[in-house]
């Protein structure tokens, strides 16, 4: 189901680039569309919890400024806070005492990368509420971590996006 359908208008041309009119539409056609400029950002922000709500002031802005539907917006920024501060519980003898986030829009593509400094640890806990962050990051975004010696990068996609041509 549409919910909405946001269209702008495109000039239609000709195969060799020249301007249509509707009368001649025995050429084959190429439909411009304007396409959204490429923006990209990074910030670094301390390992300490209150990052995680300015990681979240950071994107969001950000996001919206390059045109990311609100929905979109909602699961990556999710997805970031949620890598961030999974970051800062899991990050072990983190060799900076900070984390980067960089977000790049491309037309419709969208890549946010969080990246710590520490080796990467599981802490055990008796607690039954703990341990779904990064099953919940999948369902909001296409995910790729990489941990390492020397920190761990966590890398976000839209899943509208990430998603095979011809899928929902």
């Amino acid at each position: 189901m549409v919910d909405r359908i946001d269209a702008e208008p495109v000039e239609v041309l000709a195969a060799d680039g020249s301007a249509l009119d509707g009368a001649d539409l025995q050429e084959p056609l190429v439909a411009v569309a304007p396409v959204r400029e490429r923006r990209a950002c990074a910030w670094r922000f301390p390992s300490t919890g209150g990052s995680v709500r300015r990681v979240r002031r950071a994107l969001r802005p950000f996001l919206a400024q390059a045109e990311v539907p609100d929905d979109e917006t909602d699961d990556l920024v999710l997805a970031a806070c949620e890598a961030a501060a999974n970051g800062l519980e899991h990050a072990l003898q983190p060799t900076e005492p900070f984390f980067d986030v960089h977000a790049e829009v491309d037309g419709g593509c969208v890549e946010i990368v969080i990246r710590d400094y520490g080796r990467w640890t599981t802490t055990r806990t008796a607690r039954g509420d703990r341990g779904r962050g990064l099953r919940m990051m999948t369902m909001l975004a296409a995910v790729t971590l990489t941990s390492g010696p020397h920190g761990t990068t966590v890398t976000l996609r839209n899943l509208r996006r990430a998603q095979p041509a011809g899928r929902p």
